[in-house]
């Protein structure tokens, strides 16, 4: 038997002993460095579960910070990146996102919700073409999920490329079969490109696997109007009449088409039949009584249909307070104020909510110098409406005309606080709060308000005009009342109480002569009919030493009005009063 010298062996155990050693030292170190690995894996998940769950939690501050932590642990996973673009579409960033959702699809290019993303965040920038490759991708990869054509046709209908978004819909029927709505997105998108024989076929489309859907009938029938094919329009309304014999619809749009041909008689025949159908909503047969409004001074006959039309609207829905309302309305444009009010009030009766109404039924009792009803309406508009500064105003002014100034000043004062860029109104509010304080011999604050109205329109000749009297009554600044009296009657010409206000304002000033001639236009231009107007000509021609003329004025004047105990002294004694 051979035998190994001792030294051999000692070589081979020592070198078999090292490359052991060396094996042993190297699988140490990748026991390490996994270990490692596997540490920074658990860290980087725990925190991006942490992550998710601050978002779900709204937290989103918190939530990106944290995802961002992910991104600096692993900058190769593209997860952190698509969740916080997520977040940053949330929170309008869209620029952010953008930016977030490119690194995610640079990292994972297959991934299906990354491009999805992407592609939103891309349409949501209005940066449709781009949007539109990445979902034509989704398609090419999911060709059977509906939702990514819609997107892709949308996207399409933003950038105005509705061409194409019809083939995308073609796609979706070919894929999926006939679908109303789709084929109702095509017809709206073919009227858009003016191919109107295009959308007549669409809807033809509908009809033929829907033969019965009005609304594709009703939509044809105006197609074939629209296109000059009255006579096929025609065999639609007969369709649409005989499937659904209760379709107001059909008659409105039967009254239109024998309007177009010059045909009224038909065409009114068949709003009444629309009318009486009660059915058909109210808010539909409003407008085509409106649309008589311009008529009613021009034309009887337009007239005569309007108030037999809106006769039947208040009978076919006499519950309903617009009708009453529109009644009222109807009667007020023809200056019938007696029965508009009625109709008003019968409306807010069914229903007080309607701030126009109270305004127009105040109106018309202000018209009426029923200063008594229009304190008490205002009063109960003004429960319904405490920030309407209209009632106050109402209220102020019926308040002034009952001698209850003090009420009106305040009333008046408090809802100018409402007036909000209106200047008209507010001009409105200054002049009668200075009528007030007038009448409260607070002659400061009324020649301020004045000031304040004539401010905002220097131009408005009934501030013009009341002012001016009244200093020409205190013989204060003449001279002034003389310039803003003139003005006025510059911006109404024959108003006989203007021309009045400007001969006192000359008779004041000694100028009898001219304060004459005025007179005496005032007289022609109505002021016959005024006591104050004839006293003051009767006072003019005393001045002017034509005593029996002025006797004969003032006799009129007392036969005007009787009850002026002042009057009655001044024909008894021929004197003037002081």
């Amino acid at each position: 038997m051979t035998r190994v010298p001792i030294v051999i062996i000692f070589v081979f155990f020592s070198l078999n002993s090292a490359a052991q050693f060396k094996k042993n030292n190297e699988n140490k170190k990748e026991d390490i460095g996994f270990e490692k690995k596997e540490r920074e894996k658990l860290k980087y998940n725990a925190i991006f579960f942490d992550a998710l769950q601050q978002k779900n939690l709204k937290n989103y501050k918190l939530s990106l910070e944290l995802f961002e932590t992910c991104i600096r642990l692993n900058p190769n996973e593209s997860a952190a990146y698509y969740e916080s673009a997520r977040i940053n579409q949330i929170l309008h960033n869209t620029d952010i996102a953008l930016e977030q959702s490119r690194v995610s699809i640079k990292k994972d290019p297959n991934n299906n919700w990354y491009i999805k993303l992407y592609a939103d965040l891309l349409k949501k920038n209005q940066e449709y073409q781009k949007a539109a490759i990445e979902y034509k991708k989704l398609i090419k990869k999911l060709p059977k999920n509906q939702e990514y054509y819609f997107l892709l046709a949308e996207t399409y209908i933003h950038n105005r490329e509705y061409l194409r978004a019809i083939g995308v819909y073609d796609q979706i029927e070919e894929f999926f079969g006939i679908d109303k709505m789709i084929s109702m997105q095509k017809y709206s998108l073919y009227m858009q490109e003016n191919k109107t024989n295009l959308a007549i076929k669409e809807v033809e489309k509908i009809i033929q696997h829907f033969p019965s859907d009005i609304e594709a009938l009703e939509i044809l029938s105006e197609l074939y109007l629209l296109n000059n094919q009255q006579n096929k329009a025609i065999g639609i309304f007969q369709k649409i009449a005989k499937e659904n014999p209760g379709n107001g619809h059909v008659n409105l749009k039967l009254a239109n088409y024998y309007r177009d041909i010059g045909d009224n008689e038909k065409s009114f025949n068949e709003l009444k039949k629309a009318f009486e159908n009660p059915n058909l909503l109210i808010d539909i047969k409003i407008p085509v009584i409106a649309s008589y409004f311009p008529l009613l001074d021009s034309d009887e006959t337009m007239k005569k249909q309007a108030f037999e039309l809106c006769g039947i609207l208040v009978k076919k829905h006499a519950t309903n307070h617009k009708s009453h309302a529109l009644y009222g309305d109807l009667f007020y444009a023809i200056n019938d104020h007696e029965n508009a009010l009625e109709n008003y009030l019968k409306s807010i009766e069914i229903e007080v909510n309607q701030p126009q109404v109270w305004t127009q039924s105040i109106f018309i009792l202000a018209d009426q110098g029923n200063f008594d009803k229009v304190l008490e309406f205002s009063k109960q508009a003004l429960n319904l409406f405490p920030f309407n500064p209209i009632f106050y105003y109402f209220q102020g002014v019926s308040e002034s005309r009952m001698k209850q100034h003090n009420n009106s000043v305040k009333t008046l004062t408090l809802g100018l606080d409402y007036v909000v860029n209106n200047d008209l109104l507010k001009v409105e509010y200054y002049s009668t709060l200075a009528e007030s304080q007038r009448n409260l011999g607070k002659h400061h604050e009324s020649d301020s308000l004045f000031e304040l109205a004539l401010a905002i329109n220097p131009d408005n000749a009934l501030v013009l005009n009341n002012y001016s009297y009244y200093l020409s009554l205190r013989k204060k600044n003449l001279e002034k009342a003389k310039e803003m009296s003139r003005r006025s009657n510059e911006l109404d010409l024959e108003n006989g109480t203007y021309q009045d206000t400007y001969a006192w304002i000359l008779y004041q000033m000694g100028d009898y002569k001219n304060s004459e001639i005025w007179l005496k236009k005032a007289i022609t231009n109505g002021g016959n009919k005024s006591s104050v107007i004839v006293e003051h000509y009767g006072d003019v021609l005393f001045m002017l030493g034509k005593k029996d003329e002025a006797l004969e004025q003032w006799k009129q004047a007392s036969v005007l009005d009787k009850n002026n105990n002042e009057l009655l002294k001044k024909i008894k004694t021929m004197k003037l009063n002081d």
